[in-house]
């Protein structure tokens, strides 16, 4: 995506307003909106719609000729997410969350169209051409990246079949090292007790403001506070949204 549209996404957000793609008008949430579906269900919702096309297509590759296999590598991330959702039925209901969760507003609901000609998602019907397919949900992935304070990549990752060879190896390595950061981060601070540090420091943020900020302002305010007071936070582990070291 275009440098300066980056910025265009990152100064609406700091101002509190949306970024239309194609008609789906994508607003940043607020504290108050991710606690209202809880901290951890907003955590699964982006690594769900940020996920790496190479852990989405996690599949034996000595069981496909290299025909198949150049075929597979055409593949896009939007591609691999309804290959999973078309066969696992919980999958597809956490995705329908998560893409409901970003894109619509309340009195909005989401669809799925498979019809043999074309694959989407829409938003309320056919005719509001609020349409989500594969040309366009790279566009909106990185609207919902930037508006909750994960920096983006740049280009699209492409499935790589020697990566997904040794996946399964890679996924049990995961699951150790996430063993042991459980036990390291056991006393880390969550979402609301830095929401209590950054009110009880005033600046105009009290407990009956704070839940209205969206995530990049929270991370700017709590940014600002260690700048500004040598103030040291613990660093928050939420998904990917406040991953960087900008908290130390």
């Amino acid at each position: 995506m275009d440098k300066n549209i980056i910025k265009d996404i990152r100064d609406k957000t700091f101002i509190e307003l949306p970024f239309i793609v194609d008609n789906i008008v994508v607003y940043p949430k607020t504290l108050k909106e991710i606690f209202e579906v809880s901290e951890n269900k907003y955590q699964l919702y982006l690594n769900i719609l940020t996920a790496d096309i190479n852990k989405l297509l996690n599949i034996d590759v000595s069981k496909f000729s290299k025909e198949e296999l150049e075929n597979i590598k055409k593949l896009n991330t939007f591609d691999a997410l309804i290959i999973n959702y078309c066969q696992d039925k919980n999958f597809a209901k956490i995705m329908e969350e998560a893409l409901s969760f970003f894109l619509c507003s309340k009195d909005e609901k989401l669809h799925f169209l498979s019809d043999g000609g074309q694959i989407i998602f829409y938003i309320n019907e056919i005719k509001d051409n609020k349409i989500i397919n594969r040309k366009n949900f790279n566009k909106i992935v990185t609207v919902v990246k930037i508006q909750n304070g994960i920096e983006d990549e740049g280009e699209e990752k492409i499935f790589n079949p020697a990566n997904a060879k040794v996946a399964q190896f890679i996924e049990q390595a995961r699951r150790e090292q996430a063993k042991v950061e459980a036990i390291k981060n056991k006393n880390a601070m969550k979402l609301v007790d830095l929401m209590s540090i950054l009110a009880s420091k005033g600046h105009g943020i009290t407990i009956f403001n704070v839940k209205h900020l969206n995530m990049v302002n929270f991370k700017d305010q709590l940014g600002r506070l260690q700048l500004n007071e040598g103030y040291s936070i613990q660093k928050y582990l939420l998904g990917n949204s406040l991953q960087e070291k900008v908290l130390i």
